[in-house]
């Protein structure tokens, strides 16, 4: 949002910088949702959720410029406290960056799969079908009596694979979360966030004398 107010050039600057912030969380948001290799995604997960935080941060950087920020801001941090879904990728910021946790599962969906239709012509060597949580394929057994697994690329409606946040909450605002899936609890928290950066580009900020 750009807001019509005229700030001064010091409150502009901190909000540009918050923006930004939450400009590279959402750029990791849009990887999360794209990215199908596993470590690309627990990257991005990780990146989204830092500087997620990391912009309420920054914009609290507007304490030392402005009068009246805290008032302004009591009422957006008792939210974000009383929020379990928030608190919780609050705290998951913390063991992302001292722990280096992820606090992800990956969850398999299985929808109607043919096993013979869907996997196709079994490759040489192929013992057995495995499932699990990368997906579908064959196990096949190598020239040195070893095994591999070989995946096998269906189409979604037959097999869904994504990353899901471990013992997250299921209720953010009032509302009952059915998907829990790492996109959508990161996708509602920069929504959250969204409306405080907008709601502090439209205060009439005066700066401390």
């Amino acid at each position: 949002m750009i807001s019509a107010r005229v700030h001064p050039p010091a409150v502009v600057d901190v909000l540009h910088r918050a923006r930004q912030v939450h400009a590279n969380a959402r750029m990791a948001l849009k990887r999360l949702a794209t990215g199908s290799e596993p470590h690309e995604q627990l990257e991005a997960v990780q990146t989204a959720v830092v500087f997620g935080v990391a912009t309420t941060h920054v914009l609290q950087k507007l304490r030392g410029v402005v009068d009246g920020f805290d008032d302004w801001w009591a009422p957006w941090r008792a939210q974000l406290s009383a929020d379990k879904l928030m608190r919780y990728l609050y705290e998951l910021r913390s063991t992302i960056l001292k722990e280096g946790g992820h606090d992800t599962d990956r969850v398999t969906d299985l929808g109607v799969l043919n096993l013979f239709e869907d996997l196709g012509d079994a490759p040489p060597g192929a013992q057995a079908v495995y499932i699990g949580t990368e997906g579908v394929g064959w196990i096949v057994r190598r020239d040195d009596g070893t095994h591999t697994e070989v995946p096998v690329v269906v189409p979604d409606n037959k097999v869904r694979v994504w990353l899901q946040f471990k013992d997250c909450p299921r209720e953010h605002l009032g509302t009952r979360l059915h998907d829990v899936s790492v996109t959508d609890v990161c996708g509602l928290y920069l929504a959250f966030l969204d409306r405080i950066l907008d709601d502090a580009d439209t205060q009439p900020w005066n700066l401390r004398t």
